[in-house]
């Protein structure tokens, strides 16, 4: 009797033990309470072991009290109290072991990756002031980015279009996710004063599981000199102007503008030749179109024959580049990618008052008006040219902004930076997608294109 009643005050006060040391784990690990006093990152089957081990113990406690009661009172069998024992350890020791794989893993994360390590200081020095915010000693701190961030472990940064920068497990990197917890949430920002414009750098954290998470930096039209920071679920902290270290160096801006943006010659004798070809076009009623490729044609063969010897090797170059250029153009309308007069209006407004600005600007006013026309006539002539190119421009924009978002895979291709994204956008997705395009209907606007300007050279 006295050795059962033992062993069954041992099951007791173990199990008790063993239910302490869990409990204080599932509380630091957020499970029941103090969400985000956890100061790393802890796998899945440590968090699920210590939930179940707790759940364990509590009912292994139940039953040895009940076994005890009956030690007590009753006269039960040896085996039972031996079957209690062996079965009170066994879930003993395996609490205690995801107990003490939960403190290994909290002690391992380097200094860098306890996000909310500063965070639980911050709160516990509150509580120690006082529970109240208004009676306490110390100021209530506020949420940090990272509380709502997935906690996990950050393996890559990139900023903009830069993949891996600043490079994982450099100090820069370390230095990025310290910098992070900087940044607060002020009442003007929860007010609704603050908000993001169209201008905006975009930092983006991979995580070890192939999750991404976008970090949207800025500065606001109402406030134009501090830096904001607002997260995917439109939350905006305050206080990021630390983001300045990495990109006032220039490695973390990429330029968006597609090479295919028509721009004004500005040698006087070419811009000549331009203006006089627009206007013998107009005197025989064809002019820039991006249903008629004819006036297109001939712009393309003044170009490509200043690159070729042969005249058919020209013509074959100018097919195939128009080829290329309203292959894009017409996915970018498909797309919703098309300009609206007012954006062109605007376009041809930029250029004239750059032109303005330029040195040479009165030589080129000079031989535009020996053409019998003005710089703002021969920007309308080349109207439709700059909706061809704004087009393609929208479309650059939006294939940047997502790769700057973290998706850099065309297909199963993961593309290292943003040039490879877009020529295999352009290769795999643009290009495929016009073929029938390309057969009924540019195809013979070219061969059109060419008898033209063959019947106009005379020949």
């Amino acid at each position: 009797m006295k050795k059962k009643k033992s062993m069954g005050v041992f099951c007791i006060l173990f199990t008790l033990v063993c239910l302490f040391i869990s409990g204080r784990v599932n509380n630091d690990l957020g499970l029941f309470s103090d969400m985000y006093s956890t100061a790393g990152i802890i796998p899945e089957y440590i968090r699920e072991g210590t939930t179940l081990s707790f759940l364990l113990l509590a009912v292994t406690l139940v039953i040895s009290l009940i076994c005890f009661c009956l030690y007590t009172y009753k006269n039960v069998p040896g085996a039972v109290a031996w079957v209690q024992l062996a079965i009170v350890l066994l879930i003993c020791v395996y609490s205690l072991f995801v107990s003490i794989m939960w403190i290994c893993c909290m002690d391992g994360y380097q200094p860098g990756r306890r996000q909310m390590a500063s965070y639980n200081r911050a709160i516990n020095d509150y509580l120690a002031g006082g529970m109240t915010q208004d009676g306490a000693e110390v100021h209530y701190p506020l949420p940090p980015v990272f509380m709502y961030l997935p906690q996990k472990t950050v393996e890559t940064i990139q900023m903009n279009g830069i993949k891996d920068y600043p490079p994982g497990g450099t100090a820069d990197f370390e230095a990025f996710l310290e910098d992070l917890k900087s940044i607060a949430w002020t009442d003007q920002i929860e007010s609704g004063e603050i908000q993001r414009g169209k201008d905006y750098l975009v930092v983006t954290f991979g995580y070890e599981d192939g999750e991404k998470a976008n970090l949207f930096f800025f500065q606001s039209e109402k406030d134009g000199e501090n830096w904001y920071l607002q997260i995917g679920d439109g939350r905006i902290f305050g206080g990021a102007g630390f983001i300045t270290d990495y990109v006032s160096t220039g490695e973390a801006v990429s330029a968006t503008e597609p090479q295919e943006i028509f721009v004004l010659p500005m040698e006087p004798e070419e811009l000549k030749r331009s203006a006089e070809l627009i206007g013998r076009l107009k005197e025989m009623g064809v002019s820039f179109s991006t249903v008629d490729m004819r006036a297109l044609f001939i712009r393309e063969m003044q170009i490509q024959m200043k690159l070729w010897e042969k005249e058919q090797d020209a013509v074959e170059a100018a097919a195939r580049e128009l080829t290329w250029r309203m292959d894009r153009y017409h996915y970018a309308v498909q797309n919703g990618y098309a300009p609206t007069e007012e954006e062109i209006d605007g376009r041809i407004e930029e250029i004239i008052a750059w032109l303005r600005e330029a040195s040479n600007f009165v030589e080129i006013e000079t031989t535009l008006k020996e053409c019998g026309t003005t710089c703002e006539q021969y920007l309308q002539d080349c109207r439709e040219l700059y909706r061809i190119s704004l087009a393609i421009e929208k479309l650059h924009t939006a294939a940047y902004d997502e790769f700057r978002l973290g998706n850099d895979r065309i297909g199963e291709r993961v593309c290292e930076d943003f040039s490879e994204y877009w020529t295999y956008y352009l290769l795999d997705v643009v290009y495929p997608s016009m073929e029938s395009y390309n057969e009924n209907t540019l195809e013979p606007l070219l061969d059109e294109a060419e008898t033209f300007y063959i019947s106009l050279n005379g020949r």
